[in-house]
């Protein structure tokens, strides 16, 4: 299956408050799985 994944730099600088699951640490554990 072919996934696409589009980001941007400022994506890491969105915070949406504590314990929001939008959070700049789930982007960057979502790109680290997508590059293993």
């Amino acid at each position: 299956m072919l996934t696409a994944y589009i980001t941007h730099p400022d994506c890491a600088r969105h915070e949406m408050g504590a314990g929001h699951p939008e959070c700049p640490e789930r982007l960057s554990a979502i790109h680290d799985h997508l590059l293993a």
